[in-house]
């Protein structure tokens, strides 16, 4: 799915799976801009007599930290959450399979609420956090730097990290066994080792890696 970011569809990257599964854990990353998108693509993904090609990756990480074509955000959708996982876990072969990636929560009261839903479903793993939504970059001219949605967009990098930090800790306390998966503003070993400190297992890389 197109999230602001191109690229060329899950068919290619579970494609591409099959070279690296064998090497290494692959995870495909979906998320919608349509309604129902994003089960399609689970289904797809899950079902190897739709297209005739097995799921060539370790795991499928549901993306409810996006933006729909409505400007809604999944993951602070209680009831559209519950409703997409219900779903998912009837799918066949999902077991062991299903992470979900977050948005970033300020009230952890609201972090809290969203746990008591998906703690009932067998998720593999929780990635934290997504972009914060509606943040504005301007330059030297004040001119938005981000041309599309009238300069509105998702701020990461380093000054999402304090933010994905405080995420990652509550999530470990309110969760215990779940890997969680750090990811905002890691630029260097010492970022690493914070999340890490914070109850992350692993770490995940977005703009340092666009920028390098």
């Amino acid at each position: 799915c197109e999230d602001g970011t191109k690229n060329e569809g899950y068919q290619y990257y579970n494609k591409i799976g099959k070279n690296i599964i064998d090497k290494k854990p692959y995870i495909i990353s979906i998320t919608e801009k349509k309604k129902g998108e994003m089960l399609q693509i689970t289904y797809d993904l899950l079902n190897s007599n739709r297209w005739n090609a097995k799921c060539n990756a370790n795991f499928i990480e549901l993306n409810l930290s996006n933006e729909d074509e409505n400007n809604k955000i999944i993951g602070y959708d209680w009831k559209e959450t519950n409703k997409y996982l219900r779903y998912i876990f009837q799918l066949k072969d999902c077991k062991n399979k299903i992470g979900i990636k977050l948005p970033p929560y300020t009230d952890f009261h609201k972090l809290g609420e969203f746990i008591d839903i998906v703690k009932d479903y067998p998720i593999s793993f929780i990635t934290s956090t997504g972009s914060l939504r509606n943040g504005i970059v301007l330059d030297e001219k004040y001119n938005s730097v981000i041309l599309p949605n009238s300069g509105y967009s998702g701020i990461g990098g380093p000054l999402l990290k304090p933010i994905g930090l405080g995420n990652v800790k509550k999530l470990k306390e309110l969760t215990y066994s779940i890997p969680i998966i750090g990811c905002g503003g890691i630029e260097t070993g010492k970022d690493i080792c914070d999340y890490l400190y914070c109850g992350a297992s692993m770490v995940q890389v977005g703009t340092k890696l666009v920028d390098e």
